[in-house]
């Protein structure tokens, strides 16, 4: 989804249909740097980052140590 469409909706829906569309984007990479994430769902890289430190929090996302690559955990799937 576009980031004109995610502008019409309420910030609530937007802040969801982001957070599937970074998911999504993690389900197709074993692992991907935020820098290749931000780009493909079409988010700053603050915006990417602050969303996968939220998920990381909650168990959804995991960092391989210092390698700045992310990839979903188990319990994402």
């Amino acid at each position: 989804m576009a980031n004109a469409d995610l502008d019409k909706q309420p910030d609530s829906v937007s802040s969801v249909l982001k957070v599937f569309g970074i998911l999504q984007a993690l389900g197709e990479e074993r692992e991907i740097g935020i820098t290749e994430l931000s780009q493909r769902v079409m988010m700053s890289k603050s915006t990417v980052y602050r969303f996968l430190q939220t998920m990381k929090t909650l168990g959804y996302v995991a960092q391989e140590g210092e390698s700045e690559k992310y990839s979903l955990t188990l319990k994402a799937v």
